[in-house]
């Protein structure tokens, strides 16, 4: 099979071509010419009128709710909204139920997956039945395939994290916190600023997360492992990976896509939408956070995508659901925000992901090696609506309204897949 790529604008900092437009040719799966103008009869011809390529997209955080949740999304539908969204690779929260701590339920979700062009990745959790009381059978589960362990945003005692941080330096695994001090912000909805003294709802304050995020560093340096931040939404704890950065420190860090586009004051409407966790912060705090994807303290971008049918969510704020579905929009609300950083936060979705994961095959776009992109274009205008939308709820902020930007498709070796 071939497929020809015509104009393309090369977004991969991995590639000979970064940044330049050419014409690519992809037979048998891989790359087999990149020039300025190629013509080939024989192949499948890919246009667009701003046609950018990048590796495929890498989400560090989604949740499709199955098992036990299929009401809010469930992994068919999950698989093909991601594929519609531009995500090639899903890594899947574990807090399932039954809960994801032991190899049969890693079985399950890659079982679920098959051949789909979208790969998931099910992470386990650090803990057995993610009660943070003892280790959980995580080796087990790194051999049947899940190799990033989290309790989600269940807390974390010292002991847990120091014992976890040195177990998984046996065979490999991956570390990821959620750094929450829950006692300061016990029944919290918001933020504790603005926010919370114009609407009287309790407040989560931003130092509970700088708490962790300090205490988490301490224990990383004395293990001398290899930790990462989820979730992170306020300058301090930036300033404090930043630090640990530069000291040596094995850490990295993502940020939830809608905390680059939303800050406290979206809260005030009391629009459940709004209502997410960690909560958003101060518009300082949105600004560092886009400073912190340029200087690279931020490494990756994830969607945090939380379906919520309307029973959880259209209801008082009080009593409502966290969460917000965010793969479908992900894109286009990146470019509407910032487009100016459109090389910048496609890198932190397609390469630094591989990075700090360690993907195995090397998939930049070079000659000979397999193709795993993604295609897209950032002019096409399209709507959020109960005809476009593949997600089984609609708890998102950009429901109804318009959206420029949009994935292409993905193409995964000998595997193409175009969206509408």
């Amino acid at each position: 099979m071939k497929v020809l790529l015509k104009k393309v604008t090369i977004l991969d900092k991995k590639s000979t071509y970064y940044n330049q437009q050419k014409d690519i040719l992809i037979s048998d799966g891989k790359y087999s010419k990149i020039a300025d103008n190629i013509q080939d009869k024989e192949a499948k011809q890919i246009t667009s009128n701003s046609l950018f390529i990048s590796q495929s997209w890498v989400d560090l955080k989604a949740d499709f709710n199955d098992p036990g949740h299929e009401y809010n999304e469930d992994l068919n539908s999950g698989l093909n909204l991601a594929a519609n969204s531009g995500f090639g690779h899903i890594y899947l929260v574990p807090t399932t139920s039954p809960i994801v701590d032991n190899k049969a339920q890693v079985n399950y979700i890659l079982t679920k997956n098959g051949q789909h062009i979208v790969e998931l990745h099910p992470m386990g959790t650090i803990t057995k039945e993610g009660k943070g009381e003892s280790l959980s059978e995580m080796y087990d589960m790194f051999q049947t395939g899940a190799s990033v362990f989290t309790d989600n945003t269940s807390f974390l005692s010292s002991g847990i994290l120091y014992r976890a941080l040195l177990y998984v330096q046996n065979f490999g695994g991956q570390i990821v916190s959620f750094p929450q001090d829950k006692s300061l912000s016990y029944h919290g909805q918001i933020n504790e600023g603005i926010a919370s003294l114009k609407t009287g709802l309790r407040a989560m304050p931003s130092v509970g997360e700088l708490i962790q995020v300090q205490r988490d560093l301490s224990i990383l340096e004395y293990t001398e492992g290899k930790l990462h931040f989820s979730g992170i939404s306020c300058a301090e704890s930036l300033n404090l990976i930043r630090k640990a950065k530069k000291k040596g420190l094995q850490v990295t860090c993502d940020v939830y896509v809608n905390h680059l586009l939303f800050n406290e004051t979206a809260t005030l409407g009391f629009d459940t939408n709004h209502k997410v966790f960690p909560p958003y912060r101060t518009e300082e705090d949105r600004k560092e956070l886009w400073k912190a994807i340029s200087d690279g303290t931020i490494d990756c971008i994830a969607s945090n995508h939380q379906p919520k049918i309307a029973d959880y969510k259209d209801i008082e704020f009080d009593n409502a659901d966290f969460g917000v579905m965010s793969l479908q929009s992900f894109y286009a609300s990146l470019v509407d925000q910032n487009l100016k950083q459109h090389a910048d936060f496609i890198e932190k979705i397609s390469s630094k992901p591989r990075e700090i994961l360690d993907f195995k095959e090397n998939t930049s776009i070079n000659l000979g090696n397999s193709a795993d992109c993604t295609l897209f274009d950032p002019t096409i205008t399209w709507e959020l609506n109960e005809t476009t939308n593949l997600s089984k709820s609609i708890n998102s902020p950009f429901y109804n309204k318009k959206l420029k930007g949009k994935a292409i498709g993905i193409i995964k070796r000998n595997t193409v897949h175009l969206n509408k």
